[in-house]
Order: structure tokens, then sequence, then C-alpha cells
């Protein structure tokens, strides 16, 4: 890409690090033995994976499937089995989709902010030079719940769609799935990037946000004080970055589990449960 000099996490660090968090929401639902989401959701794979066979000649996207599946692997000590390997097929387009909400307006360095108004809620960070820490933190985080909501939503919605005699015309069970799945991909590039350290500030070790950055105040950095660019820090092998990197992977995870593991719950349920996780992993003291 000619342009991952402004893509947070690097663009292929937003995919691998969200392939390492599908893994072990994968492992850990599939754990829970949720039978009748489990069955749904292998139902929507087998539909799936014949459309796409039908109109290309494979199913789903083998490079993902075979990184998640080898995360797998590594997480469990053992191959994974036929219904995680289901579900990895399932969820195979989600990395792609977390690397795509970096392409857009706003994200042209010198005139996205012209372009698209508060073009970097999106990303964790300050839109405007008058934005403050707290006022981005609130915006972003509200951006991060509203598509954990509407995820759970239409993926909840695709799982109970009740069968209607005009379904023969337009089943919208897929496209309700396929649009919460999208609602997330949003919410986990916004989740990833507020670990990233060209984006915000927090605490080594706790993960404690205590400042959000401008843009254009970072991409330089200082070398004489020694402190990178923007583009070196988000390189998940920068030394500065490796612990960062490392909370993004286990943030990402604990939400798509909290999705998934919530298909089968009432709104209330969910919205604690969301609610809980967005306070652990968004805590911030300016």
């Amino acid at each position: 890409m000619t342009f991952s000099f402004f893509l947070a996490w690097s663009w292929f660090g937003h995919g691998q690090l969200t392939q390492i968090a599908l893994g072990y929401g994968i492992s850990q639902f599939v754990a829970l033995g949720k039978t009748f989401v489990l069955q749904r959701l292998r139902q929507f794979e087998a539909i799936q994976s014949a459309i796409e066979t039908d109109a290309l000649g494979s199913p789903g996207f083998p490079p993902t499937e075979n990184e998640v599946n080898k995360f797998l692997e590594e997480l469990e000590h053992q191959p994974p089995t036929s219904v995680e390997r289901q579900l990895v097929r399932l969820f195979s387009a989600l990395p792609s989709w977390v690397q795509e909400e970096d392409i857009h307006r706003g994200n042209i360095p010198g005139i996205g902010e012209s372009l698209e108004k508060d073009s970097q809620v999106r990303h964790y960070m300050r839109s405007y030079r008058s934005t403050t820490a707290q006022e981005a933190h609130q915006k972003s985080r509200l951006y991060i719940w509203s598509h954990l909501y509407w995820a759970w939503f239409g993926m909840r919605k695709g799982v109970y769609h009740q069968a209607k005699w005009y379904d023969f015309i337009n089943d919208s069970t897929l496209d309700d799935f396929d649009g919460g799945v999208k609602h997330l991909a949003s919410a986990l590039h916004t989740i990833e990037d507020s670990y990233a350290p060209g984006h915000t500030k927090r605490t080594s070790g706790i993960g404690t946000i205590t400042d959000i950055y401008y843009w254009p105040d970072t991409k330089d950095g200082d070398k004489t004080k020694g402190i990178p660019s923007h583009t070196e820090l988000d390189n998940p092998g920068n030394p500065m970055s490796t612990e960062y990197y490392a909370m993004a992977k286990k943030a990402a995870g604990a939400f798509i589990l909290c999705v998934l593991s919530n298909l089968d719950q009432d709104q209330s349920a969910y919205v604690t449960d969301c609610g809980n996780k967005l306070n652990t992993y968004l805590h911030a003291q300016f």
C-alpha cells in the first residue's frame, strides 16, 4: 500500500491483530456450548460458502482462514475442530473489513479534517487541534458503543430470523447478519486504534488512557528526544509499541467474544456486559 504512512497499526497490523483476536473469540465462544446459536452460525456458513463457490469458484478467504486456524492450533494445542473451522470461514472477511476502515476521505493527510467532520473519531484521535482529549475520548467511545450495539442487533436478528411467507422473494437473514459483522469491524478498528501509541498515551502495564493525540503533532515525532514518528509507532514490531499491540489483541478478542456470547441474550444483558468491557478496556484519566 502506498499510503500506509497514515494508517494505524500499519495496513497489515490491523489484519493480523484481528485474525488473532478472532481466533481467541471463536475458541472461547465454542467452549460455551451454545447449541442453538452454533447451529444457526453453521447454517449461515454453509449457505455463504455455497454462494461463494457458485460465484467465485471457492468459498471464504483462504489466507485469513489459514492464519486464524494456525493461531487456534497454537492456542488450544490441537487442530481446530470442524465447528471452529466453519466459524473461521464464516467470519473470514472480518479482518479485511477492519483494515478497510482506514480508507476514507477524512484520512487524507493535510486536508482530511476539512473534507470530513470529526474524521479521526473512528481512529481514536483528536480531529482538530482545538479538540480536547476528553472530548475525543467521549466521541470515540460513543462511536465504538454505537457500532457494538448494532453489531449485536444485526447478528442476533439474523440468528433469530422468523421465517415469513415472502422469504422466497427476499430473505434478509444473511444481510442482517453480515450487516452486524460490518458494524463489528467498525468498532474493532477504533478499539484497536485506541492502543496505538501514535494515537493515544496509555500507562504501561495497566493500559489507562492518559492522553489522545492530534495527528499533525505526532506524524514526525521528535528525534532529538527519541520520540518515534507516527508511522514508526504504528509498527507493531517497534519496542515502544509491542506491549500495547498485545493489549489491543486481548481487547479485540474480548469484544468479539462479548458479541458472540450474547447472541442468545436480551438487550439488557448485552448492554451490561458490553458496558463493563468498555469501562475496562477504554478506561481514561486525563
